[in-house]
């Protein structure tokens, strides 16, 4: 089924806001509007020199901290911020996390000091999670 209206797309944020989150917004906006963000995504360290080569360079890129807030997948997460804002040059990450407001920036420090606009997309956990602190 293919969307092509305005309408459908209001009924859609509707129906969806809460049920399935913003993030399948960003599916339906691409769906009928034809805009696709692109995720960060890698295999392990050693992907890092290659794996951002399908996004665009000044490109808005979709990240996600789900997972990597400790142990070795922070490092590994941190050096790949480092490399995708270094090599692709990102005008703003759309950020998915349940983490804190001062975790989220604290795992994306290096973007915010090279003037990379962070948006948080909000999810009903992220809320629950902050609301409770």
């Amino acid at each position: 089924m293919i969307i092509k209206n305005k309408d459908a797309l209001r009924y859609i944020y509707q129906v969806s806001q809460e049920a399935i989150g913003y993030i399948a917004m960003l599916f339906f906006y691409h769906l009928i509007y034809g805009i696709c963000f692109p995720l960060m995504t890698y295999g392990n360290e050693e992907s890092l020199s290659w794996c951002f080569e399908h996004i665009m360079k000044v490109s808005n890129v979709i990240v996600s901290l789900k997972m990597v807030m400790t142990g070795p997948e922070k490092i590994i997460f941190l050096k790949a911020i480092k490399v995708l804002v270094d090599t692709r040059k990102p005008k703003a990450l759309l950020v998915y996390t349940v983490a804190s407001h001062d975790s989220t920036t604290e795992m994306l420090d290096y973007a915010i000091q090279k003037g990379i606009r962070i948006i948080e997309i909000p999810n009903t956990l992220m809320i629950r999670n902050r609301a409770v602190k």
